[in-house]
C-alpha cells in the first residue's frame, strides 16, 4: 500500500492543535507526531522524519519563529508550512524570513491543507532535482494521463472539461484520445476530425514541429485534439513505439498534454502512464470501481511504477454511493486529491456534445472543473492579491464563530 505523506504538527495551543490535526486526518494525511515549540519539537522531528511540518506562528511569541528556523536547520529536506491565528502581513513576512514555504492565515479549510501539502512536496521535489544537477527540461510540457481501470467512471468527461478549462486559460493544450476501445473525446467536444492518432503514429518519424498541427483538430476553446480512430480495430495500426513518440512530440510542442485512456492496463495505457508528469486516477464510490482500482494499483506497484505520481480523484457519478470517499482513499492507500460531486448537468452535456464548462459555466460542477484546472496547472489565476488577499480574508473571518471540524459532505449537485 502506498504511503501517505507524514505530517509533524507543532503548536503550543492544544485546542488549536487538535483542530488542525483533525483537518489533516480528514484530508487523508498521516500525523506522525504532535508537539509544542522549542527543543521538544526539534527532537521529535529528528526522530519521526516527517515529509512536511505544519507549525503555528504567533505574532507575540518569538519562540514560534525560532522553532521554525530550528526545524529547517535540522531537517532541511522537510518543507515547513506555517499557519497563524494572526492574519497580519508582518507575521507572514516573519514566516517567510524564517524559511517557511507557505503561510496559511486561520481559519483554514481542508482545501487549504491539501493545496499546501501538495505544493510543499512539489517545491521540495524541484529543489532536490536542482541540487542533483538534473532539473526537468523546460522544453517539454506537462503530461497528465487520466486513468481508471473501469469503463463508465467519467474519464472522458474529466479530460474534456479539464482540457477546455486549461486551453481557455491561455496555455497551449492538446488532448490525446488514447482509449483503444471506443474513444469518445471527439464526440464529447462535437468536432469532426479528418486525421487521428493512427495517421500521426505512422508518420511520426518524419513529422516536424511545424507540420504536427496538420494532424490535429482544433476546438473553439483553443484546444487541439488528436482523436482516436473511429473503428476500434484500427488501433492495430498503432505501434507501441510510434505511440510513445507521439506523446514525446506533443510534449515538446504544447504546454499541457492531457491523455484519455482505456479502462484496462494494456500496453498503450502503460506507455501513457510512464510518460506522465502525474496521473489523475479516477474512481467512483461504487464498490466495483474501488476494487478494480485496488487491483490495478497493486499491478503497477509490482512493476515499480512510482505511486507518488498518482492523484486520486473521486468522481461521484450518482446521487447514492456504496463506499465513503475516506474509506476509498484508505483502501487505495492514496490521499484524495480532488472530489467531483454528482451533477445532472454532466449527462446533458454528454448528450449535446458540449463540455459542461461551456454549456453551463456558472454551475457548481463547472466551477469544480475550473478549480481543478487551477490546482494542477497553477496558471488559471487565483483572485488578485495572492497572499495579501488571503490575509485580508483571514482578517474578515476574525471574530466569527468557527464551525465544527467535519468531513465534507457528499451532496447531490443542484441544477
Amino acid at each position: 500500500m502506498a504511503r501517505r505523506p507524514a505530517i509533524l504538527l507543532v503548536d503550543q495551543d492544544p485546542d488549536r492543535r487538535f483542530k488542525v490535526k483533525q483537518l489533516l486526518l480528514q484530508s487523508q494525511f498521516d500525523v506522525c507526531g504532535e508537539v509544542g515549540y522549542g527543543k521538544a519539537a526539534v527532537s521529535l522531528a529528528t526522530e519521526v522524519r516527517p515529509d512536511v511540518v505544519f507549525c503555528a506562528m504567533e505574532k507575540l511569541v518569538g519562540r514560534s519563529a525560532r522553532t521554525v528556523e530550528s526545524l529547517i536547520d535540522v531537517l532541511p529536506e522537510a518543507p515547513v508550512v506555517v499557519y497563524s491565528p494572526d492574519s497580519d502581513l508582518e507575521v507572514a513576512r516573519q514566516a517567510m524570513h524564517s524559511g517557511a514555504c507557505d503561510f496559511l492565515p486561520m481559519p483554514i479549510s481542508q482545501d487549504d491543507i491539501r493545496k499546501a501539502v501538495i505544493g510543499a512536496l512539489a517545491s521540495e521535489a524541484r529543489r532536490r532535482m536542482r541540487l542533483s544537477g538534473s532539473p526537468p527540461s523546460s522544453a517539454e510540457g506537462i503530461v497528465v494521463t487520466v486513468f481508471g481501470p473501469k469503463g463508465g467512471i467519467g474519464k472522458t468527461t474529466v479530460v474534456t472539461n479539464l482540457s477546455v478549462v486549461l486551453a481557455r486559460s491561455g496555455q497551449s493544450v492538446v488532448c490525446l484520445d488514447a482509449d483503444a476501445g471506443f474513444g469518445d473525446v471527439a464526440s464529447m467536444l462535437d468536432i469532426e476530425p479528418e486525421r487521428t492518432i493512427v495517421d500521426l503514429s505512422q508518420q511520426i518519424d518524419s513529422v516536424k514541429r511545424e507540420t504536427l498541427p496538420r494532424f490535429l483538430t482544433p476546438h473553439n476553446s483553443g484546444l487541439m485534439v488528436l482523436p482516436a480512430p473511429p473503428m476500434a480495430l484500427d488501433w492495430r495500426n498503432v505501434a507501441p513505439d510510434g505511440f510513445g513518440k507521439v506523446i514525446e512530440a506533443l510534449a515538446r510542442t504544447f504546454d499541457m498534454v492531457l491523455i484519455d485512456t482505456s479502462g484496462i492496463l494494456d500496453e498503450l495505457s502503460l506507455i501513457a502512464l510512464r510518460a506522465s508528469s502525474f496521473v489523475l486516477w479516477i474512481t467512483t464510490t461504487e464498490y466495483a470501481s474501488i476494487k478494480d482500482s485496488q487491483a490495478a494499483m497493486t499491478a503497477l506497484r509490482s512493476i515499480s511504477f512510482p505511486s507518488d505520481r498518482i492523484r486520486l480523484v473521486i468522481n461521484q457519478t450518482s446521487s447514492t454511493r456504496d463506499v465513503r470517499p475516506a474509506t476509498a482513499a484508505e483502501t487505495l492507500g492514496q490521499p484524495i486529491f480532488w472530489h467531483i460531486p454528482y451533477a445532472r448537468h454532466l449527462r446533458r452535456s454528454a448528450q449535446v456534445g458540449r463540455p459542461v464548462v461551456e454549456m453551463a459555466p456558472s454551475s457548481k460542477i463547472a466551477q469544480n472543473f475550473e478549480a481543478l484546472g487551477r490546482l494542477i496547472s497553477g496558471t488559471v489565476p487565483e483572485p488578485k492579491g495572492g497572499l495579501l488577499k488571503r490575509l485580508r480574508l483571514g482578517k474578515e473571518n476574525l471574530g466569527k464563530t468557527e464551525k465544527p471540524v467535519t468531513a465534507p459532505a457528499l451532496t447531490r449537485e443542484e441544477t
